[in-house]
């Protein structure tokens, strides 16, 4: 059984960025004006 923090990693999608991988999650209504929520710090992972 994955946990929740497993589910929501594997849920993620990533792209590269000056040699990092940066994940993101999208969801709603895909017609919808975008909304960019920042979160977290550079220096901080779960992984």
């Amino acid at each position: 059984m994955m946990s929740d923090t497993q589910i929501w990693g594997e849920e993620a999608k990533q792209f590269g960025f000056q040699g990092h991988q940066i994940a993101y999650w999208t969801g709603g209504n895909e017609t919808a004006e975008p909304l960019l929520l920042v979160h977290g710090f550079p220096t901080c992972s779960w992984d």
